[in-house]
């Protein structure tokens, strides 16, 4: 439900949902969460699509260098608007979730408040 929120272009709604399930310690996956991001972006929100790959890594869940919500996408926001730090900072969480040996592809149940 949060991914056809998040393709729908509702980013409130679909952030909302992954709240609720993150508290609920319900499975969510990196797809989930790609979503989420790569839906912040299309609307600007560059902020926001980094907190979801954040939210990812904090997981334990493998944040993805390329995709629409992807690291990559969101560090060229970044680049877009003159942060190439924060761009850099955000490309290195893509790296630093493969070289960590718990990092996940999954789903995990793990929850807690995140965004």
């Amino acid at each position: 439900v949060c991914q056809a929120w998040a393709r729908a272009g509702d980013v409130v709604h679909a952030a909302s949902l992954l709240q609720e399930a993150l508290d609920a310690r319900a499975e969510v996956n990196a797809n989930t969460f790609s979503a989420v991001s790569g839906c912040s972006l299309k609307l600007g929100r560059p902020e926001e699509a980094e907190c979801c790959l954040r939210c990812m890594q904090q997981d334990g869940l493998q944040v993805p260098l390329r995709g629409l919500g992807g690291a990559e996408a969101v560090a060229s926001a970044w680049a877009q608007r003159g942060n190439q730090a924060r761009a850099a900072a955000v490309r290195a969480l893509a790296k630093d979730c493969k070289d960590m040996s718990t990092a996940r592809l999954g789903p995990r149940s793990r929850g807690g408040k995140h965004l």
